[in-house]
Formats: C-alpha cells, sequence, structure tokens
C-alpha cells in the first residue's frame, strides 16, 4: 500500500495547483474563487490553473493537508478532514524519514506545524507549496520536522522513477533475461543500444506498471519486494534446468527469504533497505553469470 500512497502523491507534481481548502477535487475558476479567502490568493491560483490547461493538464486542487488527506481517504485510511498539525499529532516523531513518512515546517509561536508534505524519494519532499507553484517536489532540507506514516507503517518501495546506477542496472538486466522490451537505451558499459542504461525514467515506470497489471497489482509504476520477488520466481523457473542452476537458485531463494524477513520489520531503517537492495542485486549477478549472460 505504501508503494500506492507514494505513486498517487507523485502523480500530482507539476499538475496539481494549490487552492485554499483544496482537497482533489478538479480545479475550476469559479471552485476557486468560491473557496479562497481573497480575490489576490485567487486571481494566483486562476493564473496557474490556465498555466496549466494550456499544457493540456485539467488539474485537480489541494492545500498542503489536503494533498496527504486526499490519498489517505482515497485508499481508506482516513475518513475525516484534519490540518498540517493534525496529521502531525497522528505521527510518531522520526528524525530518520523515509520514504512515505510526513515532513513539516513553519511552525507558528505555540509549535503547531502550519505547513507539510510526504517524502515521496530519498531526499525529496512532495508539497502542495503555495498558489504560485502548485503541487511540486522539494529538497527534504526545506523541512525541519517528520513523522513516521500513521496509517501506513513500513515501507518496502526497492526502485522508482527518478532513481539511477547499479541497482537499476541490475533490475534492467532482470527484465531483459525475462525478455521484457526496455527500448533502445544506451548502455554505459557496453555502448549496445539493448535499453540497460540504468536511468529509471518514463518508460521503465510504464513497463513496471503493465509488469504489475499482469500480476493483478496496482499500477504504481514503483518496485517493491513484492514485485521483485515475482520476477525473480519468474527468473527461477526460466533457468531451473541444471545441476548448477538449482545450487545457484537456492543461493537465490535464501536471499529472497532473508529480504522478506527484513521487509516485515517495521522498524527497519533506510540502510536496511539498501542492504536488501544489494542483496537482491548480488544474488542476481550470480545467477546471470552462471548463465553467461553479459
Amino acid at each position: 500500500m505504501m508503494a500506492q500512497f507514494v505513486s498517487m502523491i507523485r502523480g500530482q507534481s507539476n499538475r496539481a495547483i494549490y487552492v485554499w481548502g483544496g482537497q482533489g477535487e478538479v480545479a475550476t475558476e469559479e471552485l476557486i474563487r468560491k473557496k479562497e479567502t481573497t480575490t489576490s490568493s485567487a486571481n494566483r491560483a486562476i493564473k496557474l490553473l490556465n498555466e496549466r490547461k494550456a499544457k493540456g493538464i485539467n488539474p485537480l486542487m489541494f492545500d498542503c493537508s489536503g494533498l496527504a488527506v486526499w490519498a489517505f481517504q482515497a485508499l481508506r485510511l482516513m475518513s475525516y478532514d484534519t490540518t498540517a498539525e493534525g496529521l502531525r499529532r497522528l505521527c510518531e516523531p522520526t528524525e530518520d524519514p523515509q520514504i512515505g513518512d510526513l515532513a513539516f515546517s513553519a511552525f507558528n509561536s505555540s509549535g503547531q506545524a502550519q505547513h507539510m508534505g510526504i517524502v515521496t524519494r530519498e531526499g525529496i519532499v512532495t508539497e502542495a507549496r503555495g498558489r504560485d507553484h502548485g503541487v511540486v517536489d522539494t529538497p527534504i532540507n526545506q523541512f525541519t520536522k517528520f513523522g513516521k506514516n500513521p496509517f501506513i507503517k513500513r515501507s518496502d518501495i526497492m526502485l522508482q522513477k527518478g532513481d539511477k546506477g547499479e541497482a537499476v542496472y541490475n533490475f534492467q538486466t532482470l527484465l531483459k533475461v525475462l525478455e521484457y522490451d526496455l527500448g533502445e537505451w544506451k548502455n554505459p558499459y557496453t555502448g549496445e543500444l539493448d535499453g540497460r542504461d540504468g536511468s529509471y525514467g518514463g518508460h521503465m515506470e510504464r513497463l513496471v506498471r503493465d509488469i504489475e497489471e499482469s500480476y493483478q497489482m496496482p499500477r504504481t509504476g514503483i518496485v517493491t519486494g513484492d514485485i521483485y520477488g515475482k520476477l525473480v520466481v519468474k527468473l527461477i523457473t526460466k533457468y531451473s534446468t541444471s545441476d548448477e542452476q538449482e545450487q545457484k537458485i537456492i543461493e537465490l531463494t535464501h536471499a529472497l527469504d532473508a529480504t522478506e524477513k527484513q521487509l516485515a520489520e517495521e522498524k527497519r531503517k533506510a540502510a536496511e533497505r539498501y542492504d536488501m537492495l544489494v542483496g537482491y542485486s548480488a544474488a542476481i549477478n550470480t545467477l546471470l553469470n552462471a548463465k553467461d549472460y553479459k
């Protein structure tokens, strides 16, 4: 469910607009003027609305807490409205925010949070920033306090759009061996146009959504331990044909078992998530090397 939550929030970045009291309604000039507190504020929101529409976007509208409340309500995790401070009070404070946790700033003299966002990537908070900006991604250091997600207690997100590096490359190799279409992106190691570029872009996101749909899972475009595990099982089935492979399969299965135990621990920290991903990559490399696949 964490992947669904994060996918919903990220999907509004650079699309939705900020309107006081907005909670996911389709934005119209009439509704903006009805909700906003001053004519000036309404005009600013309408200006951004028109800019979005000029780009072919029919945006939803949110205020800062409304963005989180909208997603929680859509997932049937809460049934009432509340403010940034109301959500902060639901959270267990943390100094080690993980993807899906809540971020807070702009505290008043009584120590109440006046603004908030959601951690959607490592080092990134997605927020309904204001009428001139709408929903955007912001560096996490712009927020001063954090709370654990009050309704979804753990995150098994492994890879998502915007990630780069060896872990993405190894996942792409897994997909290629399983004969998924990665496109013709340039491989930085071989120079070939085999789709393995080590970058999790829009094509990867769409491909993962299609894979999720094939397993009758929610279309998030985010790689979780669940979808990764299903693909590794598919790989095992594809190559379980020799004694040598049998041993590699046993080793990989042990790695997967260990990872599943890690995913079950609610207090698992970000560093443990990274170690889990490295373990997956190493196990997959071992299996692929045995098949002389490069």
